[in-house]
């Protein structure tokens, strides 16, 4: 069972959702998990292993998005898409999902001065 890495927005839980989306969408689609690993150049080992819940970048699931022709909310969880369970603003859900359009580089620039500003702000323990 894939375990998510440190810095996951996604606990395992979650990531077990998003695989279980991909899996339906790719069912839906009628298509082999080869057909999808073909789609997104990957190979089909790694498709079964994000359909089981392992950890994937965003880059990834913006490839996922593309060959669905789907946006990349349609692939986490519910609970992610309208910030409820979260508590994340409708304003912050808007900037990751612009986010999760850039290239990985630029993604992890803007994680990178997020964590600064959450750790210059972040209350004494």
């Amino acid at each position: 069972m894939g375990k998510p890495h440190e810095n996951s927005l996604f606990d395992e839980k979650d990531w077990h959702d998003i695989g279980d989306n991909i899996r339906s969408l790719r069912k839906d689609n009628a298509w082999t998990q080869q057909q999808l690993a073909d789609r997104i150049d990957m190979d089909y080992k790694v498709i079964s292993r994000h359909e089981n819940g392992q950890a994937m970048t965003l880059d990834t699931l913006v490839k996922y998005s593309m060959a669905f022709n789907c946006s990349v909310d349609r692939l986490i969880p519910v609970k992610y898409r309208n910030g409820e369970s979260t508590g994340l603003s409708s304003d912050v859900l808007d900037c990751l999902h612009g986010i999760s359009t850039l290239p990985v580089v630029q993604q992890d620039a803007i994680a990178k001065a997020i964590k600064s500003i959450l750790m210059a702000i972040k209350p004494a323990a």
